[in-house]
């Protein structure tokens, strides 16, 4: 089994990546989702976590800064873009 611990942000998207995964690899995941800060601070407490999925890069470079996160396995998975949309009948 393959422990991640997830931005919340994934929640949407990752169980379709891992029951792909899954089916393909034979492998089960399971995934925990929360605040990139919490899932953190229970990795610095010892949880057994095999990949982080951080929504903020901050994070990762702490962790690897005490040693919980080996550097060399560091990879930037997505680049988030922020959008305001709003309608015409608005005036914005």
């Amino acid at each position: 089994m393959i422990r991640v611990a997830a931005a919340s942000d994934l929640a949407n998207a990752l169980p379709l990546i891992i029951k792909d995964f899954e089916a393909a690899r034979g492998v089960r995941i399971e995934a925990v989702y929360g605040s990139a800060g919490q899932l953190a601070r229970q990795i610095e407490n010892g949880a057994p976590v095999d990949v982080f999925l951080s929504a903020d890069r901050g994070y990762v470079d702490g962790l690897v800064q005490q040693n919980l996160i080996d550097a060399a396995t560091v990879r930037m998975y997505a680049v988030g873009r922020l959008s305001l949309i709003a309608r015409t009948e608005l005036g914005v």
